[in-house]
């Protein structure tokens, strides 16, 4: 069983923190500068993940309110500021198309195939003989 005894203020403050200190991301002065309209590029060392950056580049800007536009060429990402994004126009229904079909929910509904027992009584004398 663990053993409990009294410990001091000095004894405490004198284990490391388990919080590590609050940096500033790598990418924040990218995004300000992209925000800013300016183009950048981003040339990829063979062991950086690709996948990383796109990520930290994507929390970064949604921090500071813009979207990116990424796009990659080799080892190369070219990255600015997003465009005006609008979704895209949906045509209205006609009447002669027919809705969707809808999602099934819960439970399917018991089978209709007869069992032995509904095939037993419907069963008639000659069937029976024969």
């Amino acid at each position: 069983m663990a053993q409990i005894s009294d410990s001091s203020e000095e004894r405490f403050n004198s284990f490391p923190s388990p919080d590590k200190p609050k940096t500033l991301s790598k990418w924040v002065d990218l995004i300000a500068q992209v925000a800013n309209n300016q183009v950048k590029e981003i040339a990829l060392d063979p062991d950086d993940s690709e996948r990383g950056i796109r990520v930290g580049l994507g929390r970064q800007a949604k921090k500071a309110g813009i979207t990116l536009e990424i796009r990659k060429q080799d080892n190369i990402l070219a990255v600015r500021k997003a465009g005006e994004v609008t979704a895209p126009a949906q045509s209205e229904p006609d009447e002669t198309t027919p809705p969707p079909p809808q999602r099934r929910r819960g439970r399917r509904a018991a089978s209709t195939t007869p069992t032995i027992a509904d095939a037993a009584e419907t069963m008639t004398a000659d069937d029976t003989e024969a």
